[in-house]
């Protein structure tokens, strides 16, 4: 199971924001391409980075952290999601270095789009942000579809997506604990490969997520977001688990 520290950037800032909100933003003073570096250096192999302007804003205010992320040779370590709603941008990012690309709204709004990336070598990752059992929000959380998770995710997995980062909104950003009921009950029913997002605060949720993963291999990682930047979880107790 690996372990995934996360930064969102908003205005080309390092924030969290509480289940989203921008109102409800928090600052950090880092250095977003010097702390990607700081991860990867400590032997962390991924880095989760969401474009939170674009995802919200549609706005571009910061692609000049992503471009400076992509000349330091960092984008291969790096997932990138937020804002990603056409093909173009797509294949622009992945131009860029950028692989890994997490994607939502274009999944539920543009699914003939998916194929084409595919096979331009984007790997495509479902972000599933879900508030409920049975609701999944898109479009920085703005927009919403009430439907069945499960028959939903099976249609993805009929595009040949074989990844999901799952996202509990009602914790994310909140430093409150998550449950795993439905992230278990995903893993059982569509056998996709699913990381774990929103709400990891503690070192109980990550042992919690540890002990599913011995008795479910496809829960592939945890995402760990506010609890670093709180002091909560160190980059040395991330690489301990991460091991």
């Amino acid at each position: 199971m690996v372990v995934i520290p996360a930064i969102d950037l908003y205005c080309g800032k390092v924030v969290r924001m509480i289940r989203g909100n921008k109102h409800e933003a928090i600052h950090y003073d880092y250095h977003p391409v010097k702390l990607i570096e700081k991860f990867v250096d400590s032997g962390l192999e991924l880095v989760h980075v969401v474009d939170l302007s674009r995802a919200i804003d549609n706005s571009n205010d910061n692609l000049k952290i992503l471009d400076e992320i992509s000349k330091r040779g960092l984008a291969k370590y790096v997932e990138l999601g937020g804002g990603i709603r056409s093909s173009e941008y797509s294949l622009y990012l992945r131009e860029m270095g950028f692989k890994r690309q997490i994607i939502t709204s274009m999944i539920v709004k543009k699914p003939e789009m998916i194929p084409k990336l595919l096979s331009n070598d984007v790997e495509v990752i479902f972000g599933l942000d879900t508030l409920g059992k049975d609701t999944i929000k898109f479009f920085g959380w703005k927009d919403s579809k009430t439907l069945n998770v499960f028959e939903f995710l099976y249609l993805i997995k009929e595009m040949g997506i074989q990844e999901i980062i799952h996202t509990d909104i009602s914790v994310d950003g909140t430093l409150k604990n998550r449950s795993f009921d439905l992230t278990l009950n995903i893993i059982v029913n569509t056998s996709l490969n699913t990381i774990v997002a929103g709400g990891i605060s503690s070192f109980d949720d990550i042992e919690k997520a540890r002990k599913i993963a011995e008795n479910h291999p496809l829960l592939k990682g945890i995402i760990i977001g506010r609890a670093f930047f709180e002091g909560r979880i160190s980059i040395e107790e991330m690489v301990r688990y991460a091991g």
